[in-house]
């Protein structure tokens, strides 16, 4: 692929994004940035410290993904 590619997967919880992306960013070689990944690195450096800590922090998660 030559240009600037970006692929954006959405949907449901369970629907096999994380896999979809997996694939597609090994397949082309694409950088790959994942919500969830970002959330756990957030949790690792912040620590949870209760349910509203937790709905932030998966906030913050989102608006970095859209960030990078």
């Amino acid at each position: 692929m030559t240009g600037n590619v970006m692929i954006i997967i959405t949907g449901a919880p369970a629907t096999g994004k994380t896999t979809l992306s997996n694939e597609l960013a090994k397949k082309y070689g694409l950088p790959k940035i994942n919500k969830d990944e970002i959330k756990e690195l957030l949790f690792k450096s912040l620590e949870v410290k209760d349910s509203k800590w937790t709905t932030e922090l998966g906030i913050a998660s989102f608006e970095l993904t859209y960030f990078f």
